[in-house]
């Protein structure tokens, strides 16, 4: 992950998969042999503060990953986490409305809502899972990535 965002340098960092309230499931990127960890959430915020460049929005599309938010909005503009599990519907259908909401120069409060919107329209209730946090003094309504 590190040498990506020193390569990279993403405005967005998206992590999808499993997880739980304390990290992120990774895995050994074999397709024969598989294995895999979690991730805390805190290796991952020590991660971001090791790059003069970190992402401007984390994505946490992943079951109960609102317990990062201590670690990891200190660490960017933007995170979206998930309150509580979500169904590989409901994420599959989330992440997409969002960025193709931020391709159109939607801001990052618009994409949010039309990617919540579109869980909704997919006949699922989870439209409350997902949530916006912003670091204080930024403004999702005014935040638009180029």
């Amino acid at each position: 992950m590190v040498q990506g965002l020193n390569d990279l340098r993403p405005q967005i960092l998206h992590f999808s998969g499993h997880g739980n309230s304390s990290g992120v499931a990774g895995d050994n990127r074999k397709v024969s042999n598989p294995a895999g960890r979690m991730i805390s959430f805190d290796l991952v915020a020590q991660a971001l503060a090791s790059v003069d460049h970190p992402p401007t929005i984390i994505v946490l599309n992943s079951c109960e990953s609102s317990g990062a938010t201590k670690s990891i909005l200190a660490q960017a503009d933007v995170l979206i986490t998930m309150r509580s599990s979500i169904s590989d519907v409901a994420a599959s259908v989330f992440a997409p409305q969002f960025y193709a909401a931020i391709a159109s120069g939607q801001s990052v409060h618009s994409a949010f809502a039309q990617a919540k919107m579109a869980v909704e329209l997919a006949s699922i209730s989870e439209k409350d899972t997902p949530e916006l946090l912003c670091r204080p003094g930024i403004d999702a309504k005014k935040l638009k990535l180029t």
